[in-house]
């Protein structure tokens, strides 16, 4: 079975990109910051249409003009639950997504169970966060994001 997603390299080479960003920043500066890693936007929305993936919509940034904070976007397609080979293929790119980004980044606090996840705390950098569910999901909070969550106990 044959699952789309994103290169490795670009999927971390992306996150990098957001952890080295000039933080802080509205999404709409982000919106155009973005055109740097190859995403556009479209009729107000951000895209990922570099990404070899079916939905290409960057979640949590637009051409508002309030803070950036937290975004997300999809490293494969979606699978069905109900599907062995596809969840097998969607966990083992999980698995090497993660393998990639502990070797570059060191090792996430890790949730396991049916949906897992690894969190990276870059500090003021930001942080980072890979899950699933019926697709591979990379998730980026904002400096001041990361911040609030931790005080509030939620990374």
């Amino acid at each position: 079975m044959t699952l789309n997603s994103v290169p490795v390299d670009q999927a971390l080479a992306q996150l990098e990109f957001w952890l080295n960003a000039p933080w802080p920043m509205s999404e709409a500066e982000a919106s155009e910051l973005a055109a740097d890693i190859g995403w556009s936007l479209e009729d107000g929305w951000l895209f990922a249409r570099n990404n070899p993936v079916s939905f290409q919509e960057i979640l949590g940034i637009s051409k508002r003009d309030r803070p950036a904070s937290a975004f997300s976007f999809s490293l494969t397609d979606d699978v069905q639950e109900d599907v062995v080979d596809e969840v097998d293929a969607l966990k083992d790119r999980y698995s090497e997504i993660v393998a990639a980004g502990r070797e570059r980044w060191g090792r996430p606090d890790l949730t396991r169970g049916k949906h897992p996840s690894a969190r990276w705390d870059f500090g003021d950098r930001g942080g980072v966060r890979i899950y699933h569910d019926t697709a591979v999901v990379a998730g980026f909070v904002t400096p001041a994001e990361l911040a609030l969550r931790k005080e509030m106990n939620d990374w």
